[in-house]
């Protein structure tokens, strides 16, 4: 929209505002204001709007902070914040609480603005600097496995909406996931009965996963459904444009999630989790990963030692051209910790995924 410095503003108040560059201050202690020029032709019905505020108290122009800043729009534009969107929260003004912003801290507000076109934005209030004013679209709130989710995951930070996934998730076996928020199984839907593991461990090449009733936005995790799930839509959740994390306690063997395609490795230091619950080495012409997965990293000198252990489905590490069967994998037990085989006490264990009690 604009940069500030150049823009043709209306100042409400006489000389109440001053324009520095690139940013406007606001400074009088009734209040200033200042208005947009009428926003024409706008493309898009729904679009974000950002501003970056500051708080500067200047003691010899005898006023104090203020508290809060207003945007007025006019005609049948409205306005709602962005955690809102999916409520009636709209109105034609906002009033933001700024009382806890630390002096020269600059944060960047967001809100939804729909019906643009033809509108004046007004701003006003006291004491604070006000930037990058910017119209930014809204693209719908959908993450596709095949795309750049970048842009809508920017877009949609902060919002509590609904989110549709463009992906499939197979029946009966493990599927990888990493989501920008915060997702329960009963999130994938009633008929669904998900089940959600997540990295515990992968010491010396042990992928120990673990149930859990909650995954935290970014965190790589699988995913196990009784029935096809297909392009779910997940209800209510908060988007956090938060970068999909890499985790394992041994920075050999690590667990990565990612939000959009990429191109994983051929040289062995990559792998991925085949609907036989066991890893694969992608081939020359097929190490594409499609979006919203996870990947494994382990060291090229040693893959044979990767192993995972989904409660009672170990499994070992292969080449896409081999039909060999698992390497031995080791004793687990319920919870996926590795147990020595020959100090073993009494309980249930599982071993090359068959399970056997030891008295």
């Amino acid at each position: 929209m604009c940069d500030n410095t150049g823009a043709n503003f209306t100042i409400e108040t006489n000389n109440s505002l001053n324009q520095a560059t690139g940013s406007l201050f606001f400074r009088t202690a009734d209040g200033s204001s200042f208005m947009t020029p009428a926003i024409e032709t706008f493309p898009l019905d729904a679009c974000l709007l950002c501003i970056k505020i500051a708080r500067n108290h200047f003691s010899n122009l005898g006023t104090t902070y203020s508290s809060a800043f207003t945007i007025t729009a006019e005609g049948a534009a409205q306005l709602s914040p962005v955690n809102a969107i999916a409520t009636s929260n709209w109105a034609s003004t906002r009033t933001e609480d700024i009382s806890s912003l630390a002096d020269k801290t600059t944060t960047t507000y967001k809100l939804v603005v729909k019906d643009i076109n033809g509108t004046r934005l007004t701003f006003s209030g006291n004491q604070f600097f006000l930037d990058d004013i910017m119209l930014l679209p809204l693209p719908a709130s959908v993450l596709d496995e095949g795309s750049d989710n970048s842009a809508c995951i920017e877009a949609y930070d902060g919002m509590t909406c609904d989110v549709t996934l463009t992906r499939t998730l197979t029946k009966g076996i493990w599927n990888t996931m990493c989501l920008p928020f915060d997702v329960t199984p009963d999130k994938f839907g009633s008929n669904a009965n998900a089940e959600l593991r997540t990295l515990t461990s992968s010491e010396g090449g042990d992928f120990v996963f673990n149930r859990v009733e909650e995954v935290e936005a970014g965190k790589p995790f699988l995913v196990k459904v009784s029935a096809e799930v297909k392009n779910p839509t997940f209800r209510g959740v908060a988007v956090q444009d938060v970068q999909p994390q890499t985790v394992g306690n041994d920075h050999s063997y690590q667990f990565c999630g990612t939000y959009s395609p990429i191109a994983l490795n051929t040289d062995g230091t990559h792998v991925f989790l085949g609907t036989d619950a066991q890893f694969y080495k992608p081939s020359a012409g097929g190490n594409r990963m499609n979006g919203l997965r996870a990947y494994f990293i382990v060291p090229a000198e040693s893959p044979e030692n990767a192993r995972i252990a989904i409660y009672d489905e170990p499994s070992a590490i292969h080449d896409l051209s081999t039909s060999a069967a698992p390497k031995h994998s080791g004793c687990y037990d319920l919870t996926g910790r590795r147990h020595d085989a020959k100090q073993l006490s009494t309980g249930l264990y599982i071993r090359d995924g068959r399970k056997f009690y030891v008295k």
